[in-house]
């Protein structure tokens, strides 16, 4: 989070008073050794960047570049709002969905530049409600080969590739766990690494994996010491 500006809730907004330059020419360095807030929204595209010492606005497809330094932060219930002359920042902690990536974050967060009111999403990305109908790739791939590890969700059956074959289930998806049933797969012998991948993707999926999502959208299987990280598909 952000040190000194972590809220109770687990929800963070800021706001700014405006440096002496207002708009510039080009952006200035946010803080290197802290996370940093974003919110952004569409049509047209804007980024809100906000850290312990700076809060960053680009807007108008990044032809708008505002810096200024990040003050107290002003909190009522699950609400931040901050005013400056030119920037006015209220983020409240309720689900905001991107349409256009079907991904859904934890933070409405409303914009007013110089009058002009924007709207958009920020914070964490929250997991799915199901897993339903969502693709997954994994994060890392088969080390030495070009080939991908792909997870679909489909009703209550799953597929995809698993570094070196191709598989079909069933699964059920509860208390956060993934069990997964009547597995068939394909045949091939790829050697080397895909097949040390495959086997490891196996023996998670025998043993009942843990599923977690993590704050950047991803989900996490666990089994045992052993874990792979995979990135949602749109």
């Amino acid at each position: 989070m952000y040190g000194k500006y972590i809220v109770p809730l687990l929800f963070l907004g800021l706001t700014a008073c405006p440096s002496s330059d207002g708009m510039t020419a080009s952006p200035a360095p946010l803080d290197k050794d802290n996370e940093v807030y974003k919110a952004f929204g569409n049509e047209p595209d804007w980024m809100l960047e906000i850290g312990t010492e700076k809060i960053r606005y680009t807007g108008d497809y990044g032809e708008t570049i505002l810096v200024v330094d990040t003050p107290e932060i002003q909190q009522s219930l699950a609400v931040a709002r901050y005013k400056t002359p030119e920037l006015k920042i209220t983020i409240m902690q309720r689900p905001c969905n991107d349409s256009m990536a079907d991904i859904t974050y934890a933070d409405t967060v409303i914009l007013n530049v110089k009058n002009r009111e924007l709207q958009g999403c920020g914070g964490s990305i929250l997991p799915p409600g199901s897993l339903d109908g969502t693709s997954w790739l994994a994060v890392t791939g088969v080390i030495g080969t070009s080939q991908t590890v792909k997870l679909r969700f489909k009703q209550n059956r799953i597929s995809g590739n698993a570094g070196c074959n191709s598989m079909n289930g069933s699964y059920v998806h509860k208390d956060g766990r993934l069990m997964i049933s009547r597995m068939m797969m394909s045949r091939k012998l790829c050697g080397g690494q895909a097949d040390i991948y495959e086997q490891r993707l196996l023996d998670i999926f025998s043993q009942g994996p843990a599923v977690s999502f993590l704050a950047n959208g991803n989900m996490k299987l666990s089994s045992g010491t052993d874990s792979l990280e995979f990135k949602k598909q749109t």
